[in-house]
């Protein structure tokens, strides 16, 4: 049987089924931060729309945004790790749907399972690898192919053209100053690549977004996936956020 979350859908039927039995339904509200880095997390989550990013707090009002999670994975992969302490902050990017489990149930139900451990460390893995690749991209591109691979990476999650999201907001998950996102944002606008007015921003060439961006945004079926439980694994996308302000 098919889940909306694909890493729950990709488990075996007993792993999925007690999964499923543990979880409830919860909305993901645009902003709302799901757990503080350093913090203990009550809850793990698996979303099914939307999109949560994973920050680094660098100063009291910036963040640097480091990965995406979509319906491909979950959050809470410290309590995979064995830690309750969460390495990340969790903050809302794209409103939608997740199944959420307790934490203390989901590392009960790790315990009894060594198939689903195997899935859980192998999705750990990879998002590890995407990170890193994430931060060394970072380092090396101008805001312009960032900004066009985070929207691309945007509408992937949230399965449309049309993203709600201030310049405010794309300055702090980006981790540059507020007027480098309006250049740049102005910059693809008169490329005739997206429209915005007033936080709402309208992807009009996704192709085009895809040559500005180049190595900043690989649709993930084209990274290197692993193996796992008979099938395959997309890895998952990384912001390439990582960068000092510019």
């Amino acid at each position: 049987m098919n889940h909306k979350n694909r890493l729950i859908s990709r488990l075996g039927k007993q792993d999925r089924a007690r999964l499923l039995a543990l979880g409830k339904i919860a909305c993901l509200v645009q902003g709302e931060m799901l757990f503080e880095r350093g913090e203990s997390a009550r809850y793990v989550y698996f979303p099914m729309s939307g999109a949560v990013a994973l920050q680094v707090p660098s100063c009291p009002s910036r963040a640097l945004s480091i990965l995406l999670v979509g319906r491909e994975g979950m959050l809470g992969v410290q309590r995979v790790l064995g830690d309750s302490l969460s390495p990340l902050r969790a903050v809302v990017q794209i409103p939608g749907e997740t199944l959420r489990i307790e934490a203390t149930d989901f590392t009960q139900l790790l315990g009894g399972s060594p198939l689903l451990r195997a899935a859980m460390f192998s999705y750990v893995s990879s998002a590890m690898n995407q990170m890193v690749i994430a931060m060394g991209c970072a380092r090396h591109h101008d805001i312009e192919p960032r900004l066009a691979g985070w929207l691309l990476m945007s509408r992937e999650k949230g399965a449309s053209d049309h993203l709600q999201i201030t310049q405010l907001a794309l300055s702090l998950v980006l981790g540059v100053r507020r007027v480098s996102v309006t250049l740049a944002a102005g910059k693809l606008k008169r490329l005739q690549l997206i429209d915005y007015c007033r936080g709402n921003i309208t992807i009009v060439d996704a192709a085009g977004l895809q040559t500005v961006a180049g190595q900043s945004h690989r649709h993930p079926r084209s990274e290197s996936s692993k193996s796992w439980l008979g099938g395959k694994f997309d890895a998952i996308d990384a912001l390439t956020a990582f960068a000092e302000p510019v």
